[in-house]
């Protein structure tokens, strides 16, 4: 193992570690209620990108190795990214890391299922499913636990108000 896939990983467990602390249960069913958005969601992510990225590779301006990785790429979901990126820019950070995190689980099936028939994309699975477990909804679990057990660390204004 790299150097650069330690600290990408470590990373990526820090943020999920770091969303679990900001978030509720009720946050994420709140989230994925939002049947709308929500299947939408999962639509542009698992059908409407890979289907623009099959079509721009018929178009022959690369090749079937390069277009193979392109559907991978377009199926696998940017995972923690984008939940960061909701918590930046004051979005609805229970719906993004549901979102996230169904694209996630989903993409365990969905990445493989893009790779060319004859290729190795069942071999894709297990390392999937192994650093969404380990890197991304264990961490994201144990935040969120963390922060139901210890209600006074979830918001400064808490601790404050109880002196």
């Amino acid at each position: 193992m790299t150097l650069t896939t330690v600290a990408v990983t470590l990373m990526v467990v820090l943020l999920m570690l770091s969303l679990g602390l900001e978030l509720r249960l009720q946050d994420l069913v709140a989230g994925a209620s939002r049947r709308g958005a929500f299947l939408g969601g999962l639509a542009l992510n698992l059908l409407a990108l890979p289907l623009l990225v099959f079509a721009f590779g018929r178009t022959g301006a690369v090749s079937a190795d390069v277009l193979v990785g392109l559907l991978i790429v377009a199926v696998a979901p940017g995972g923690p990214v984008g939940a960061g990126m909701a918590r930046l820019s004051a979005a609805d950070l229970g719906f993004s890391v549901a979102l996230l995190t169904a694209l996630g689980v989903l993409s365990v099936v969905t990445a493989p299922l893009a790779v060319v028939f004859g290729l190795s994309g069942t071999a894709l699975l297990a390392p999937m499913l192994t650093t969404l477990v380990l890197c991304q909804l264990a961490p994201l679990t144990l935040g969120m636990a963390a922060r139901q057990q210890w209600p006074a660390r979830r918001d400064g204004d808490d601790q404050q108000a109880h002196e």
